[in-house]
């Protein structure tokens, strides 16, 4: 039997990471007024639309996460989209109750997943 050269074994392949999701640009329907970081829901019962540019996710949740630390378990989902072929939108339908949150866009995609807070909603 011959012995094998050294030197001239094939190399292991290395698996090129995924990168992860991109969350670009954030907007609502209707245009809602926006100071300082904080947004401002009309008054009443009614609905917004939520758009976000993503790129490279299979999934982009959309949560409403309450002011304070450590209450992202207190968090309450504004809703998914599994499909961006038509964009990365939910339509969510809010109450007359106050509210003072941040808006957080969770993209989730082949890489992990990215979270960004692009801002804050409030209604007294």
């Amino acid at each position: 039997s011959e012995a094998e050269p050294t030197g001239l074994r094939p190399k292991p392949t290395e698996a090129k990471p995924k990168a992860a999701p991109v969350i670009g640009a954030v907007t609502t329907t209707p245009p809602l007024a926006c100071e300082g970081g904080w947004c401002m829901l009309p008054a009443g019962p009614g609905t917004l639309t939520l758009s976000a540019e993503v790129t490279g996710a299979h999934r982009v949740e959309f949560f409403l996460v309450p002011t304070g630390t450590e209450t992202w378990d207190l968090r309450r989902s504004l809703g998914v989209d599994r499909d961006g072929s038509d964009g990365w939108a939910v339509t969510w339908a809010y109450g007359d109750e106050p509210v003072m949150g941040h808006l957080v866009v969770a993209a989730r995609g082949p890489g992990g997943q990215t979270q960004e807070t692009p801002f804050n909603l409030y209604r007294e």
